[in-house]
């Protein structure tokens, strides 16, 4: 008996340690069960497509991705990014649960671990000391291997990243796995109890687990903080290409999204042209392009070079405006230049539409009733402003693209797939051989179509009953555009392969103006002239190749271009060697309206008698209106073009500015790509030290756009639409039953108006919004309360905005609720501006006030309209 005792003690002295141990070695086998189970899981969703799919690609292929996956299954949120593409991304099941993710496979890792521990657990027994090592081992396996990985993996892989969150809020995500582990261990134990050999110790292997999931879970929270996103890897992408490419070498970035729009290199094509964008993955911040660029064109220009253009799309949907175009040499052995507007904020977005495309046109004609389609309804994944350091909002979107020439309006609308709500609108009315031109012979008011306009021309051949002079200039100067784009440029037309050219005139009643709305042009009375014809279809120009976006500086862009060729069309169609005479509209009904070799006009910018454009970076306008200053800020590009022409000639600077458009420009570019893109196509045409090169580089210089820094300011505008009022917003609001779309719709509507300078009370109102429109935006983002109440107000006033100047208009009757709640808004917003020191907005508001008057209750939106209009200042 004494033998067994002391032989029973000494057994269990040796078996604490050695269960210690053994219960190490359990946790060491269960983490690398884990561990195998997540590259499984990895594997498994890279099958799939889109960007988790993409991003479980990339993490699978290195050590410290699976770890970080495999921390990532145990529940805490996990920023991760790859030193080779510096694409950053989050795996949070919780999040990746409510989007379908493939990337919720990575929970076969802890279930392994957990399944594979628990059965350990029963062999041979735990004990506390068993229970502490497998404790211990999972502290040493997980956490020491997460260091270990991250130390050593300094170049290329994947690099690790650790938790974002807070330790309290960390702790909550591992209290939370507690209780399903918990839960689960129960379940086992009440299983393991029916083996006769149950007992004690199979209560301590549920325990072991806990504590092996609890500490992985802490030592993953306790790393070092989280890495930043793409820029530092495109940063060393971009220098490994300047020192490849040495003097070739020519950049300019998007300060937003911190990646380059245009750059110039001298690189070698070794890996073919897909090998060589994943190489250079980098440089656009995308971690896949083999997955999300999609090619869609090559062509191979005069000069014998191809160019190849790619979409970018998220599981074969194409993103809004996100295009990169691949420009080689003649030869095709080198990459010369890549143009970008890819978008690497993007966050995960489903591809699968909630809402059809019959609803979507619905929810666009509530904006524009009597808008007709000009182009197939198309799905699009498109995302928010860029802002810099923080992904973006991202939306599956229909693109309905209506156009209505009777009220001179033409927009594109984005309908979420999801939700059916309106999200975006953009401004699409941009103020061949077969050419037609159709009278629209005045039937009509100014906000009415001729509904049966004449054919006058056709084809060639006049075929009205009568001379009308504006179609016979139509005729002529439209001809003589294609004309010019022909024999200067070799090109077919507008779309380059022929397409009819339509031209309306005598459009509207007391139109004094000219516009291009995506299928047509449209002039006013007397407002056909060379330049302006060359104006307007150069628009459909643009259209159909760099696409510029009709907003902000790629807006200021797409009229400079407009501006530029419509005086080229004018050159080339009147014999003149020489421009002398650098003004817009003369001779027009509208008169001078642009000098392009002088933007001031000899005006500071506060004679609203006189037009002004600024001619340097110094004066950017930044404003909510004209869609962001297009007309005003052209006057900069125009200077600069100006320049160069009169340095090198204009025969020489049209073909450079021609090539820099359709060539290396994209939807995005902004002014220092177009200046940057004018050097590249100098060097094309030219070569590199030459004149027409320096003269192209300087001509940019002298405006204030190269040789320094700038940072563009976006503004959210109430006149844009992606307005300040979402559906979310009005979720918040139960006792509204005005739908958001109703609300867009109106604010559309009328942003649409001041546009087009409608009436005088809205041509006043759209300078107030262009002068002040950013601070009070800036206060309803600021004031919550302000907001709301802004928001109650849109709602009342709605029936009233989306009718106004239109024939509902004359049915539609001002309330005393419409009347009072805007002045409440008034007087709200005077409150702030007093109590935050802001006397503009004070003055301005207090000055707006007074026309809202209770003289309006009761009368008609458009009387309504028209007695403000009796008030403009």
């Amino acid at each position: 008996m004494r033998m067994r005792n002391d032989n029973t003690s000494s057994r269990a002295g040796y078996a604490w340690p050695a269960r210690f141990g053994l219960g190490a070695a359990k946790a060491v086998i269960g983490t690398l069960a884990g561990l195998g189970a997540t590259w499984l899981g990895l594997l498994i969703a890279a099958t799939g497509s889109g960007f988790d799919a993409s991003a479980a690609d990339q993490l699978r292929r290195g050590a410290g991705g699976v770890f970080t996956a495999f921390g990532a299954g145990l529940g805490a949120p996990v920023d991760w990014r790859f030193a080779g593409t510096g694409w950053t991304g989050r795996i949070w099941p919780v999040e990746l649960l409510g989007q379908a993710s493939p990337l919720l496979w990575v929970l076969l890792g802890p279930a392994a671990a957990l399944l594979v521990t628990a059965f350990l657990a029963r062999w041979r027994g735990c004990g506390l000391a068993g229970v502490l090592g497998i404790g211990l081992g999972y502290v040493v396996t997980v956490g020491g291997g997460l260091l270990l990985v991250d130390t050593l993996n300094t170049t290329g892989g994947p690099a690790l990243l650790t938790l974002s969150t807070p330790w309290l809020v960390a702790a909550g995500f591992t209290g939370a796995w507690v209780l399903v582990i918990a839960v689960l261990g129960k379940l086992c134990a009440i299983a393991v109890t029916r083996i006769p050999q149950a007992g004690p110790r199979h209560r301590f292997a549920v325990l072991a687990m806990v504590i092996a999931l609890v500490a992985s879970t802490t030592v993953a929270a306790g790393g070092r903080p989280a890495m930043g996103g793409y820029p530092s890897a495109t940063a060393a992408a971009i220098d490994r290409l300047r020192q490849e490419s040495g003097s070739d070498f020519l950049l300019a970035m998007d300060t937003q999204l911190d990646v380059p729009s245009l750059i110039g290199v001298n690189s070698s094509l070794r890996s073919g042209t897909g090998g060589w964008l994943t190489d250079h993955a980098a440089l656009f911040g995308l971690p896949d392009p083999a997955r999300q660029l999609r090619q869609v064109q090559e062509d191979t220009d005069r000069l014998g070079q191809k160019h190849i253009r790619y979409q970018q799309t998220v599981d074969g949907v194409p993103v809004h405006n996100a295009v990169v175009i691949m420009h080689l040499n003649t030869g095709g052995e080198s990459v010369r230049a890549i143009s970008s507007s890819a978008r690497p904020d993007l966050t995960p977005v489903s591809t699968t539409p909630d809402v059809g495309a019959d609803k979507a046109l619905a929810v666009a004609r509530k904006a524009l009733p009597q808008g007709k389609l000009i182009a197939p309804i198309q799905l699009f994944v498109r995302g928010e402003r860029p802002a810099k350091d923080r992904k973006t909002d991202t939306r599956l979107v229909w693109r309905v693209w209506l156009s209505d020439p009777s009220s001179n309006t033409s927009n594109d609308y984005y309908v979420d797939a999801h939700n059916g709500h309106l999200r975006w609108s953009d401004n699409k009315f941009e103020t061949g051989r077969d050419i037609k031109v159709l009278d629209d012979q005045h039937q009509g008011t100014d906000s009415e179509e001729a509904p049966n306009p004449e054919t006058v021309w056709a084809g060639g051949h006049h075929v009205g009953p009568n001379d009308v002079l504006d179609a016979d200039k139509a005729y002529d100067w439209t001809g003589a555009t294609y004309t010019y784009y022909r024999d200067k440029f070799g090109r077919d037309g507008i779309d380059g392969k022929g397409m009819t050219i339509l031209s309306h005139v005598r459009h509207a009643v007391d139109w004094v103006n000219a516009g291009w709305g995506g299928d047509a042009m449209y002039f006013g009375d007397n407002m056909v002239t060379p330049d302006v014809t060359g104006h307007e279809l150069t628009h459909g120009v643009i259209q159909y190749t760099a696409n510029l976006d009709y907003l902000g500086s790629p807006g200021a862009l797409n009229e400079s271009y407009a501006d530029i060729f419509g005086k080229m069309v004018q050159r080339h169609a009147t014999g003149k060697v020489v421009t002398t005479d650098w003004t817009i509209g003369a001779g027009s009904a509208a008169g001078v309206i642009r000098n392009m070799a002088d933007p001031n006009n000899g005006n500071d910018g506060n004679d609203e008698t006189k037009f002004w454009q600024p001619d340097h970076m110094d004066e950017y306008v930044y404003t909510c209106m004209d869609n962001g200053g297009v007309h005003y800020n052209s006057g900069i590009a125009n200077r600069a073009y100006v320049i160069m022409a009169q340095a090198i000639g204009e025969d020489r600077a049209e073909q450079i500015a021609f090539r820099a458009l359709t060539t290396y420009l994209v939807p995005t570019s902004a002014f220092f790509s177009a200046a940057q893109a004018t050097v590249l196509a100098a060097r094309d045409l030219y070569g590199q030290n030459t004149p027409e090169t320096l003269a192209a580089q300087q001509s940019w210089q002298q405006v204030g756009v190269l040789g320094r820094e700038h940072e563009y300011v976006f503004l959210l505008c109430i006149c844009f639409i992606p307005i300040i009022i979402s559906d979310t917003d009005m979720d918040q609001f139960p006792d509204i039953d005005v739908p958001a779309d109703d609300i867009l719709a109106g604010a559309g509507h009328v942003r649409d108006l001041m546009q087009r300078n409608a009436s005088p009370a809205l041509t006043h109102y759209g300078r107030v919004i262009m002068d002040t429109g950013k601070d009070i935006m800036d206060i309803f983002n600021k004031d919550r309360a302000l907001r709301d109440q802004f928001i109650r107000t849109m709602t009342t006033l709605s029936p009233a905005l989306v009718s106004v100047l239109t024939d509902e208009g004359d049915t539609v009757v001002v309330t005393k609720q419409m009347v009072d709640q805007s002045n409440a808004l008034f007087d709200a917003m005077v409150a702030y501006g007093t109590e935050n020191e802001r006397p503009d907005v004070v003055k301005t508001v207090t000055e707006e006030r007074a026309d809202v008057t209770p003289a309006l209750i009761g009368k008609t939106a458009n009387q309504a309209m028209d007695e403000l209009d009796k008030h403009t200042r």
